[in-house]
């Protein structure tokens, strides 16, 4: 294994530890904290108005600290990880493929991660007010940002996974007519 591939692998390990410190740990803490209303971020399919006030309203004052401190400072790593994490899986996978086609993966890499990290903040604005004091609009731009994140998440790890089950095939037809 070359050191280049090392690296990816380390990052790649790294990137997925987070994510199950995150889904394992941190974030059903915060829901413990809540009464068991799942946080934002996990929430793909947005939340209402109704929804982030139940979920602030339930949220205890250590939990929200923690969400503030703890989880916010796994989530602030966590984005670019994963951005670099996809965009070096594409990269390498779609290298027979055309320059814009390459750029135009690493775009949506960057997408994921500032999406995600705007939504950190958007979060984190939520939860230093009083409940009584967010506006429908900051939960309206949260919610969008949740979704937008959610799916251009989904759509960069389709995209890896298309391209590795395509370069997959690529192997396969080279080797049967080897």
């Amino acid at each position: 294994m070359t050191r280049r591939q090392l690296g990816f692998w380390a990052l790649s390990c790294t990137t997925i530890g987070l994510y199950l410190s995150m889904v394992g740990w941190s974030l059903p803490r915060i829901a413990s904290a809540a009464g068991g209303v799942t946080p934002f971020d996990m929430r793909p399919t947005g939340y209402s108005y109704d929804d982030a006030l139940a979920f602030l309203r339930a949220i205890t004052p250590e939990g929200r600290d923690f969400y503030l401190s703890v989880q916010h400072r796994l989530d602030l790593v966590y984005p670019p990880l994963l951005g670099l994490s996809l965009g070096l899986a594409l990269w390498h996978l779609l290298g027979p493929a055309r320059a814009a086609i390459r750029i135009a993966s690493i775009i949506l890499c960057l997408a994921v991660t500032s999406t995600d990290l705007w939504e950190n903040v958007q979060v984190a604005a939520l939860l230093q007010l009083d409940p009584d004091a967010v506006g429908k609009e900051m939960v309206v731009r949260a919610s969008t940002t949740t979704i937008t994140k959610s799916l251009l998440t989904t759509l960069a790890i389709s995209a890896m996974i298309v391209a590795l089950m395509a370069r997959a095939l690529s192997r396969r037809r080279h080797e049967d007519n080897g």
